[in-house]
């Protein structure tokens, strides 16, 4: 898991972040090997004095040919 320091509204943090290579299906296909490689993240913002967790966000990066992102909030 890779940490840095950042800004939580206006007060410091740590921000920690992890990575999870997934495999997605494609529903409906109906043949074997009709599948996508993505990468998962987890992002956790802690207060920088008591490690309280402050947020948690997560999101995913589709394959190298799909250049956007999905986030859920």
């Amino acid at each position: 898991m890779a940490q840095r320091d950042s800004r939580y509204r206006g007060a410091p943090c740590r921000l920690h972040l992890a990575r999870l290579p997934v495999t997605l299906a494609l529903k409906g296909s109906g043949r074997r090997g009709d599948e996508l490689t993505a990468q998962a993240w987890l992002g956790e913002l802690r207060d920088g004095e008591n490690d309280q967790l402050l947020a948690r966000r997560f999101g995913w990066r589709r394959p190298a040919w799909a250049t956007t992102w999905s986030r859920c909030w």
